[in-house]
């Protein structure tokens, strides 16, 4: 259950899809494996797809009471409209699964932290949310690991079935513009900043658990504090 996979940065699709051809090919050993594509990624990026079928989600998931800025509102619905220009069928997406479903699957967060081997002299040179998730994965025991995995193959499935008819869905990547660096983080609450970092991103997690692929990508700019922000 790694919850992530690799990508890159860059500064258009093309590129994305030139390094996609690069990262997405099978090695020796992979558990799972995909049939390759057809043609390679970056040759598609000159042929228009077909109509696609885009579900528009900007309920909160995974916190349900998760503020949302206009501006991240403002940005989907200029998106969407952009794609229904181009000749795309956009509808409301369901949420896929409730937020209840999401502590349990804390659990993996937490037991993920402890995969990098630190010194036990060296863990208070650890940031204080770091220390707190490494102490709590401790704690889970043999069974409640394998539930929470059990759960998050459940939610997928839950999400499978809720979004069958779409091809894509569309919804901001933050719920808020980008934070100033440090600005989320509460050493003296760790468990407060683990619940501001979730309800900065209340829909990417749906991604990490289902391991679906996903892009972000910066197609609208709003004003904040006399600086133009990407979103």
């Amino acid at each position: 259950a790694a919850m992530a996979s690799h990508g890159v940065l860059t500064r258009d699709v093309r590129d994305t899809a030139a390094f996609l051809d690069v990262l997405s090919a099978s090695w020796p050993g992979d558990a799972f494996r995909l049939p390759p594509p057809r043609a390679s990624f970056l040759a598609a990026c000159d042929s228009p797809p077909p109509t696609l079928r885009v579900g528009v989600l900007t309920t909160p998931v995974i916190v349900d009471d998760a503020p949302v800025d206009q501006a991240c509102l403002d940005a989907v619905a200029a998106t969407a409209t952009l794609l229904d220009r181009l000749g795309h069928r956009i509808e409301p997406a369901p949420v896929p699964f409730a937020s209840d479903r999401w502590p349990s699957f804390e659990a993996i967060w937490a037991v993920l932290t402890l995969l990098h081997p630190v010194p036990e002299e060296s863990e208070d040179l650890l940031v204080p949310l770091t220390r707190w998730l490494r102490e709590k994965g401790r704690a889970v025991s043999g069974l409640d690991y394998a539930r929470a995995a059990a759960g998050m193959q459940e939610a997928t499935r839950l999400a499978a079935r809720a979004w069958e008819r779409f091809d894509v869905i569309l919804s901001p990547t933050l719920a808020r513009l980008p934070a100033r660096v440090g600005e989320l983080r509460d050493d003296g609450d760790p468990a407060a900043d683990f619940l501001a970092q979730c309800k900065y991103t209340p829909w990417t997690s749906v991604w990490n658990l289902t391991g679906w692929p996903a892009i972000s990508l910066p197609l609208h700019r709003a004003e904040a504090g006399g600086t133009s922000l990407p979103v």
